[in-house]
């Protein structure tokens, strides 16, 4: 019900649900089973969406931990609750912990076979380097955005990429004829 709740965009809903679903689990299975470190991440992510970005990154941080120790370091299992801390860290404004998250969430995403997970990925570390102005490595990120759009064959994530890339190379162009001025 939680997820149903978050996939309409009713966080505020999803997140009591998701309340009850975690202390469930602990109740049942223990606080370190991996069921309650993916209601954690999870929970992580609804509270980044309601803009709480301090207690999504903590919960994030205890979901990955639980998971991390189930899965190993480079699960699979860990590349969302990863991308989670990264698009929180960034969000609140914290960008030297955003490029690790995201770098390690990718290494992760690839050991799947989820390309929609990896264009996520490629999609908030493109975002990151024009956030942060960083131009010349915004550029080969979008790039990789295309390629990892291109491997999920949605019409949607395909278009969303060439347009990103398209404002990088705007914005490229465009520091580039400042600077020639």
């Amino acid at each position: 019900l939680a997820l149903v709740f978050a996939q309409a965009g009713r966080f505020d809903d999803a997140l009591p649900v998701l309340e009850e679903s975690i202390a469930w689990g602990v109740a049942n299975f223990g606080a370190d089973d991996a069921e309650v470190g993916r209601y954690r991440a999870l929970r992580a992510t609804l509270l980044m969406h309601l803009g709480r970005f301090d207690d999504a990154i903590a919960e994030a941080k205890a979901g990955l931990a639980i998971l991390g120790t189930w899965y190993g370091p480079e699960s699979v299992h860990l590349a969302d609750v990863l991308l989670t801390l990264g698009d929180a860290h960034g969000r609140k404004g914290q960008l030297e912990p955003v490029m690790p998250y995201l770098d390690r969430a990718l290494i992760c995403a690839r050991n799947g076979d989820n390309p929609e997970m990896v264009a996520a990925i490629e999609t908030q570390r493109t975002i990151h380097f024009v956030r942060t102005g960083d131009l010349e490595r915004a550029a080969p990120a979008a790039d990789a955005l295309v390629a990892a759009a291109e491997r999920t064959r949605g019409f949607a994530s395909i278009l969303n990429a060439l347009l990103v890339r398209g404002v990088v190379a705007k914005d490229r162009k465009r520091y580039a004829d400042a600077e020639r001025d």
